[in-house]
């Protein structure tokens, strides 16, 4: 059985862990009933950042597991460890719902285990070539939620992005928008509403503000040359002109004919 794909990325080919009974322990968590479809949406778009851009900021998103070599997917309770291969693989080895803080210790050896079998199997030749993501958003009530998570993480990627550059900690961050730092954990977690209110004080603090813009998205039955012409345009709020469109019109007086 060949490793079912989960994200196929620019930089990273996401896949699941196949054991030597043939089992897919990651890939059944991910299907199971465990999981409903926004839960998927979430985990989908970790996926395609990691896979895409080869880096998650957010460690409340994507963090290495301490003292192990080991790395995890997070989404509030949702964790899914992974391990990074040659020929840019990333493997999931399973999922679970973790309620500590901490990782059990029984969640890490079944990683190590199952990248002890996944080992034998560690270059592309043995990955399978069908996307989990595109299965998963080429339904348009499902792609409507991943659009939705999308945009919450994006928004809470760039927030810890900032922070990193800034070298701003949640401490500093918290107490510069007068909140607690678990207050911003929450936020970056995403367990907590992020408003546009909120997310515009964050940014401010971080001395940045940020602009609009929304592009035109795939929908079901498109064709690849409908999806290229729309992916491409781009919209923003619309800048005006510098003069004044909304001064008033300059009156003219009016002038009565002269009876002769």
């Amino acid at each position: 059985m060949r490793r079912p794909v989960a994200y196929a990325g620019c930089r990273y080919t996401i896949v699941y862990a196949v054991c030597l009974n043939q089992e897919s322990p990651g890939e059944q968590f991910y299907d199971g009933d465990g999981l409903d479809d926004g839960d998927r949406a979430k985990l989908n778009k970790l996926f395609e950042t990691l896979g895409d851009q080869g880096k998650i900021s957010n460690e409340q998103k994507f963090k290495k597991i301490d003292d192990t070599e080991f790395f995890e997917f997070k989404s509030f309770q949702i964790r899914m460890p992974c391990f990074f291969v040659r020929g840019q693989l990333v493997v999931i080895t399973h999922g679970f719902f973790k309620k500590k803080d901490k990782t059990p210790s029984g969640e890490i050896d079944r990683a190590n285990g199952s990248k002890m079998k996944t080992n034998k199997m560690s270059d592309a030749k043995n990955t399978q070539y069908k996307d989990k993501f595109q299965e998963f958003i080429a339904d348009d009530e499902r792609r409507r939620l991943y659009e939705r998570e999308s945009l919450a993480f994006d928004a809470t990627e760039l927030i810890a992005h900032l922070m990193a550059e800034s070298k701003v900690s949640k401490a500093e961050l918290a107490r510069r928008i007068g909140k607690t730092r678990s207050y911003v954990t929450q936020v970056l977690a995403g367990s907590r509403n992020l408003t546009v209110y909120t997310l515009a004080d964050l940014a401010f603090a971080l001395g940045y503000c940020f602009e609009l813009k929304a592009r035109m998205c795939r929908r079901q039955g498109e064709d690849a040359e409908q999806t290229s012409s729309k992916t491409c345009r781009m919209y923003r709020i619309p800048q005006w002109p510098d003069q004044n469109v909304y001064k008033e019109p300059v009156r003219r007086r009016r002038t009565s004919a002269k009876s002769h």
